[in-house]
Parts: C-alpha cells; structure tokens; sequence
C-alpha cells in the first residue's frame, strides 16, 4: 500500500485522540505534519507532529499496511486497505528492533541515519512477541518470557533520560531492573525549523516474568 502524507494522517490525527498516552486530548488540534516515515516490512516507521493549543507534539506511530482488517490494532480504512498499529504486531516491531540500513521514504532526514539500534548486548533470539494491554505514555511489548520493549509515544529531540538512568543502573549490575539490551534511535524533520533533529525512540531490556514496569 502506497499512501500520501495527507492520507496518512487523515486516519492517524483522529486515531490519536483515542488513544491513552495522547497528551493533548482536549486541546485545539492544528498544523498536523508527517516529519519522518521509513519502510519497514509490511509498514512504515511514521513521526508526526500536531499543535495542540499552540503548542508542537510529537508522536510515533509504526504502522502495519494490510489487505484485511484486524480489529485488535486498527487506525483506520484506507481505500482498499486498512492501516493498523504497527507496535501490536510482530513483524514491525521485529523490523524496527532490526534497523539501521532502511532508506527514507520522506525528504526530512536527507544526510541522517533515520533509524539505529544501539546494541549494548543484542539477544539470541525472539520468541513470540505480544503486546501488554497496560499503556500509561508508553507502549509495551514482550518476545517470549527473555525481552521487554517499551516504545516512547510522544517524542523529544535528545537522549531519553529513562534509558540513561535504567542504562547506568544497568552498568553497575542494580539488581531491581532488567539489563538494558540496547535502544532504537531515529532522526526527524523539526516541525518548527526544518531542521533534522535526533531523539530515542524505544528502550529494550532483559525480561524477568512477574516484573512491572
């Protein structure tokens, strides 16, 4: 499925209001903006912004292009397909924790890498992903009982100062978390200058079954 910026965020924008971890549900919403979309498989890595009341917000929102309708993970119906959140299946999220060689489908990160990950200790293996039900800020999701990924939903330029203090913690062997693995980082077209800008996208860590977030 091949689909415009202005198609895309005719079914993201009104998906956003529904959605737990969307900041700005009340607020005046304007100017939305597609700032970076990267190919993954079956989707796409989307970064957009909106101004609520005045005020830019950023999002991520990996999505899933398919031919039939999943009702657990739909945004919405495009033509003859239908646009899904990329983070509830396993594929995107597979393809995202693989990054680092996908081309910009969008113009804003010419000259940048779109997307990293930074492995501090990359696992062996994936088991079978599910995504938890719990979303406060942020989605979550486990492969197997071994990795925990927690993907950032609103956006900042910058290192995310979660996965600085769990990645110290981790350097020094705190026992009440789980060992960081590594992080996704991506690159975007600041809605306001135009300027690319840089900022983590998802923590991953060792799992422990019985632990919470």
């Amino acid at each position: 499925m091949t689909l415009s910026d202005e198609q895309l965020l005719d079914v993201l924008v009104p998906w956003l209001r529904s959605r737990r971890w969307f900041a700005a549900k009340d607020a005046r919403l304007t100017d939305p903006q597609v700032l970076s979309r990267v190919p993954l498989s079956s989707g796409e890595q989307v970064i957009l912004a909106v101004t609520a009341n005045g005020l830019p917000q950023v999002y991520q929102v990996p999505v899933l292009f398919a031919d039939r309708r999943h009702a657990d993970s739909l945004i919405g119906r495009v033509g003859h397909g239908f646009v899904h959140d990329g983070l509830a299946h396993a594929e995107v999220v597979q393809a995202l924790l693989a990054a680092g060689e996908q081309t910009p489908i969008s113009a804003a990160v010419v000259g940048e890498q779109p997307l990293v990950t930074r492995w501090l200790r990359a696992p062996d293996h994936l088991g079978t992903y599910h995504l938890l039900s719990v979303e406060q800020s942020n989605t979550s999701g486990i492969f197997g009982d071994e990795v925990f990924v927690k993907f950032f939903r609103l956006l900042t330029p910058g290192p995310n100062p979660d996965i600085e203090v769990q990645a110290a913690l981790s350097h020094v062997g705190c026992p009440n978390i789980g060992e960081v693995l590594g992080w996704v980082a991506g690159t975007w077209r600041d809605s306001r200058t135009g300027e690319a800008v840089t900022g983590d996208l998802a923590l991953v860590q060792r799992y422990y079954p019985g632990s919470v977030d």
